[in-house]
Formats: C-alpha cells, structure tokens, sequence
C-alpha cells in the first residue's frame, strides 16, 4: 500500500478524533451549565437534551473511521492460541475486509432515512435542527469506515511482514 494513503488515513482519523474529543469537551461543559443552571438558578439549558444527543452521535460517529483503521474494535479473542500464526495475518484481513459491507448496510439505510427526512424538512423538537443533517453525518462516517476497513486489509496483506503483535503496540500508542 502506498505510503501516502495510510498517511493520509491516519491524518484523516487524527483530525477526526480531535473533532470527536471537542465534542466531547462540549458535551461537559454544556452539562456542568445544565446542572448548574438547574439547582442553583432554577433555568436549565433550553435545548440539553437535543444537544447532548446530537453531540453523542458526534463523538461516537466520528471516532468509528479512525477505530476502523486501527483494528481497535471490541475483539474477544480466545480462540488466538488455536490459530496458527501465519493464519491469523489472513484472518484479520478477512475480518478487516468483512467490515466494510457491515459498515456501507449501515451507511445505506441511514443516508436513505437522511434523504427521507431532508424532503420532509424535519428537524428536532425544541431548536429545529434539521435531522437529516445528523443522518447524513452518520452515514457519511460509516462510509467512510468501510472504505477504510477494505484499506485495512489491504495494508494488512500488502506489509512485508505483518506482526499482530507490533501493530497492537501500535495501536495502544497511538
């Protein structure tokens, strides 16, 4: 795999992070103003709830392309000692490249929904925000991850010697 799109990927998946980790910050400090404001001022945050959910889906919908990447999904592995190293380079390429499909259903349906819900002008209860742009969000982020999850593959079976355990510690760096 050419250096230049795994630099590229990994641009792309930093600044995502720091996109998610803003949101993140954002969600409490608008929590610690909702508390505060609500016992000790007696006026909550107009719209808290709206925020906090479309905030969540921010920081969990942007964080997906660069966990994609890295392979640091949730993995139950007891069956590792069974497989034989050199299998376990094919098999996580296998998984890596089964993502994908797992990833552009998703990413198909929830764009559909977007499409749905921008030609009916919805938007959200209390500060008409428009939903579709939080499904096109979503969608977008899970198309975004299956490309990467085929590319992951690819970087797996296209490394000279590919090592489970060096891209591990990679990853817990990172």
């Amino acid at each position: 795999m050419p250096p230049v799109v795994s630099t590229a990927a990994a641009r792309a998946g930093e600044w995502l992070e720091w996109a998610g980790a803003g949101a993140l910050a954002l969600l409490v400090a608008l929590t610690v103003a909702d508390v505060a404001g609500r016992y000790l001022f007696n006026a909550p945050v107009a719209g808290a709830t709206e925020l906090t959910e479309f905030g969540v889906a921010l920081v969990v919908f942007a964080a997906l392309p660069a966990v994609t990447w890295r392979g640091q999904h949730v993995a139950v592995d007891i069956m590792d000692r069974f497989v034989p190293a050199r299998a376990r380079r094919w098999r996580a390429a296998a998984v890596a490249a089964l993502f994908c499909p797992c990833l552009w259903a998703p990413a198909w349906r929830v764009a559909e929904l977007a499409r749905r819900s921008a030609g009916r002008g919805e938007v959200s209860e209390y500060l008409s925000i428009p939903l579709s742009a939080v499904y096109f969000f979503i969608a977008a982020m899970c198309a975004v991850a299956g490309a990467l999850a085929l590319l992951r593959a690819a970087r797996i079976l296209s490394a000279p010697a590919w090592d489970e355990a060096a891209e591990a510690g990679e990853n817990a760096a990172a």
